[in-house]
């Protein structure tokens, strides 16, 4: 049986990095006594599997993974299971049982749904909607990151819209490419937007990953087969 598994990520748990995110969910599967498949080799582990990696510091209503079980289980015992033994900043909001044979999560995952906040520029004055339209009627948005790589993440934005302001914090929801045919580093666009803005907006952003999605049979659907419509 394989059981797909959708997860927060929020408050101190934002600064665990993925490789440790791993490692704190086999340890929950251990502690819930889940019936879990066990992977081969000379260091066994729980057989679990992945989507797109978050990047440190970032929040998320959406993080998944497969989990490969020995016998069947009902998917909403499996959450209730694993939220006993888990952090309420790691609970996990739904479970279902997915083809044992389908392609990895991971070679699925297509784009990624994010809200970003930024602080602005005390005293700053900028028509945001205008820097918007201005960046959806561009044919490039090219930016040199930290390592001196040169990206035109125009190729990698599938949707940017402006949500105003809450406060002194503007809100900007991206939906990027992801995946390891091409992905959207969310803080290179972070990066970009405070050239682009001309400073107006500042570093650091807020990150907060809404939804992952994956390629369905006419349009993008989530990791549970719901279609969207960007």
């Amino acid at each position: 049986m394989r059981v797909r598994v959708k997860h927060i990520k929020i408050e101190e748990a934002v600064f665990i990095s993925h490789l440790d995110l791993v490692t704190t969910m086999n340890r929950a599967l251990r502690r819930a006594e889940i019936p879990f498949r066990l992977t081969e080799g000379f260091n066994p582990r729980p057989r679990i599997a992945y989507g797109q990696p978050l990047a440190l510091g970032a929040a998320s209503a959406a993080e998944y993974f497969d989990v490969f079980l020995q016998e069947r289980l009902d998917p909403g015992q499996i959450k209730n299971m694993l939220n006993s033994a888990l952090p309420r900043s790691l609970e996990v909001s739904e479970a279902r049982e997915v083809p044992v044979k389908s392609p990895s999560l991971m070679s699925l995952v297509k784009a990624a749904d994010y809200l970003l906040q930024a602080q602005v520029r005390e005293g700053g004055n900028l028509n945001v909607d205008l820097m918007v339209e201005s960046m959806l009627k561009s044919e490039s948005l090219n930016m040199e990151n930290k390592k001196g790589q040169k990206k035109d993440l125009k190729k990698l934005l599938l949707k940017i819209e402006w949500q105003g302001f809450s406060g002194k914090l503007g809100k900007i929801r991206i939906v990027g490419r992801a995946g390891s045919e091409l992905n959207l580093n969310i803080k290179d666009f972070c990066q970009f937007l405070v050239s682009f803005s001309g400073g107006f907006f500042q570093t650091p952003c807020m990150v907060y990953r809404k939804e992952l999605y994956l390629k369905g049979q006419h349009n993008l659907e989530t990791p549970f087969g719901m279609e969207v419509k960007l």
